[in-house]
């Protein structure tokens, strides 16, 4: 930054002493350098960008609530019919509304009272293999302040993953719920905190807004390689029987756990979004144990330990 603001000023040699011998850069010379560096920062800017996006990891399920090419459930106009049930639009999971896996019943009553419909959806924290799509039915909401204390459950398989990071995209009606409470469990049973979202107007609150609220997100460690997996979202404070909180995009992301090849002299890593370990050689000549009590002095050597041969 300090050479940019040298570039911008004649006879400033003390902050530019390179220039001392001319007393300054012409005009397209600083032009020319100051155009590089805008490059560079912006380039920088974006590599910044394109690190947090990678760093959510592989996605294990998400629901846009309209995608059904991979067999995943869409909402629709409020009716008798209206799902219970919610299929992953992409990967592998399932939302449970219906009194089952540990979920409350949530009423459909009337269209006047019901406490599921789906409204004009968001492109907020739209996933890989999502759809951007808003035109209604494209959301799910939960209404009513009759639906105060109720249970949604998702429930899922983090097998082979760790460091799991939950997004979506909310908004609410000022008379809807004031917060949404997200636990976790691997039992369905014993459950532990993981972060309550409550209404507000800036972004990370639960606005009136999909925009303005942004992407709402948290991470736990406490549910790394749990054959099964279950999230609890419970809302609270709807005043209103038509008050209601809307929610789309829901993404599941984590990190995959390497396969251990068992082997000292290997390093292990896995790429989070393709699923794949590796197994890179340690340096030669890198201690081991060859576990053979005839040898000595054992090293790694092309990725196999070996040791030099005793009497015994």
């Amino acid at each position: 930054m300090k050479l940019l603001y040298c570039l911008t000023k004649k006879n400033n040699s003390s902050c530019c002493p390179e220039t001392s011998d001319q007393n300054t850069i012409d005009k397209p010379q600083r032009k020319s350098i100051a155009t590089r560096w805008g490059f560079l920062l912006i380039n920088s800017f974006l590599m910044v960008m394109l690190n947090m996006n990678l760093s959510r990891g592989q996605n294990i399920a998400g629901w846009d609530f309209q995608t059904t090419s991979s067999g995943g459930t869409a909402v629709i106009a409020y009716g008798p019919t209206f799902p219970k049930v919610y299929l992953a639009n992409v990967g592998t999971g399932t939302l449970y509304l219906d009194g089952t896996n540990s979920s409350s019943l949530w009423n459909l009553n009337t269209s006047a009272t019901t406490e599921l419909n789906a409204f004009t959806g968001s492109s907020v924290n739209v996933g890989t293999g999502m759809t951007a799509t808003t035109t209604s039915p494209a959301c799910l909401a939960l209404v009513s302040s009759s639906a105060n204390g109720k249970f949604a459950i998702i429930k899922f398989s983090m097998t082979g993953k760790k460091n799991l990071i939950v997004s979506y995209s909310s908004q609410g009606t000022l008379s809807g719920f004031t917060s949404q409470k997200w636990e976790y469990s691997t039992d369905g049973s014993s459950w532990f905190p993981a972060l309550t979202f409550v209404s507000g107007s800036v972004a990370g609150t639960i606005t009136t807004s999909f925009a303005k609220t942004g992407v709402l997100s948290f991470s736990t460690t406490g549910l790394d390689n749990a054959a099964t997996a279950y999230l609890r979202l419970t809302g609270a404070g709807a005043t209103t029987i038509t008050g209601n909180n809307r929610i789309d995009n829901i993404q599941l992301n984590a990190d995959c756990i390497p396969i251990d090849d068992n082997n000292a002299c290997t390093t292990d890593a896995c790429n989070s979004l393709t699923g794949i370990t590796t197994h890179t050689n340690v340096a030669d000549g890198t201690p081991c144990n060859d576990g053979d009590p005839c040898t000595k002095n054992d090293v790694c050597i092309n990725g196999t330990c070996k040791g030099s041969p005793i009497i015994c």
